[in-house]
């Protein structure tokens, strides 16, 4: 197994090609990208514990035969999840018997725990939604990150969250500013938002979470001076 930073590189295409087993190339950061700093811990491990499936405040419903036909083998879909309106344009999702036994529970994982190196674990921590799929030793295949969970937490993999105890011998990151503000530069740069001003995206990055932390500023300094609460709420009338 080999590692290549640049995306570009042919051998990625070709070393990805096999269903099983461990890719012969794998793509990472430059050391210069994960030199600026982790937004999530460095981890080495994960552990395979399956597919969770969440209602979402949406409710199940019986699935006919006929429409069950719609997303596949009739005889495998048995239910659907209609997902609430506060969930559009997503409608649903047509669910397995396995599906509805184990809802809000993981399910599918094999529970074996898979080590990588440190340029993959220093990959993740420093752009956690990196990968979209990740190797598991022992269904020796590729799965989707959201099977996994890093090795003693309960935190999905690929997933960002705030890190109230940060491990001892690691740095602190710089904040959840920093992880949100990485967000906002890869939403940007995904819809290719920066072409209407020919700004870079991680200045416009930049510029709204700046926007961001004066509107709390200003807003914090107005109840100051009023001498209200912060998180005072003004009545709907």
């Amino acid at each position: 197994m080999s590692l290549t930073t640049d995306p570009n590189d042919p051998k990625l295409k070709e070393g990805q090609k096999n269903e099983t087993g461990q890719h012969e190339i794998y793509l990472v950061l430059s050391e210069e990208e994960r030199a600026k700093g982790f937004i999530q811990p460095v981890r080495n491990s994960y552990v395979h514990v399956g597919r969770k499936i969440e209602m979402k405040g949406g409710t199940i419903e019986p699935l006919p035969r006929e429409e069950a036909k719609r997303y596949g083998d009739p005889d495998k879909y048995v239910a659907f999840l209609r997902y609430p309106e506060s969930e559009s344009p997503l409608v649903g999702k047509a669910l397995t018997q396995e599906e509805v036994d184990n809802m809000g529970k993981y399910f599918g994982g094999c529970g074996a725990v898979t080590s990588m190196g440190q340029a993959l674990s220093e990959t993740y921590a420093r752009d956690p939604k990196f990968y979209g799929a990740t190797y598991c030793t022992g269904c020796n295949k590729h799965l989707p990150v959201d099977e996994f969970v890093w090795d003693g937490t309960n935190q999905k993999v690929g997933s960002i969250q705030e890190i109230k105890e940060w491990p001892k011998d690691q740095d602190e990151p710089h904040s959840l500013k920093e992880s949100f503000k990485k967000e906002i530069e890869d939403l940007i740069n995904r819809h290719s938002l920066e072409n209407g001003s020919d700004t870079p995206d991680f200045i416009l990055a930049e510029y709204l979470t700046g926007c961001l932390e004066n509107f709390n500023k200003t807003l914090q300094a107005r109840e100051k001076w009023w001498g209200r609460e912060i998180n005072h709420k003004v009545e709907e009338k």
